[in-house]
């Protein structure tokens, strides 16, 4: 049984406004992602919310510097070399030892 998954998300070289679609779609989506967790922990009356908060803040914070950053890059005419691996490993079952 496979422990660990490792694949290429973004590998590439892009224009920036491409560059700038594709971070800006993945920051938006994990950003949208943690904002509907909260909104459930709301609704179950849950107060564990200090996580998704502080990541959101961090994520936004990581899109206005793409947007800077890519915004630069346009005015330059350059293109954008982007490289993102995802690394999933499987850890001790927290779940199932909470559950009990």
């Amino acid at each position: 049984m496979e422990t660990k998954l490792e694949l290429d998300l973004i590998r590439g070289t892009y224009s920036a406004s491409w560059a700038l679609e594709i971070l800006s779609t993945l920051l938006n989506d994990k950003i949208t992602s943690h904002q509907r967790r909260l909104f459930a922990y709301e609704e179950r009356g849950e107060h564990d919310a200090s996580n998704s908060l502080q990541r959101i803040a961090e994520l936004q914070a990581d899109l206005a510097r793409v947007r800077a950053f890519l915004a630069q890059a346009q005015r330059e005419d350059v293109e954008i070399t982007i490289e993102s691996q995802v690394k999933a490993v499987k850890v001790n079952e927290r779940r199932a030892s909470k559950r009990a």
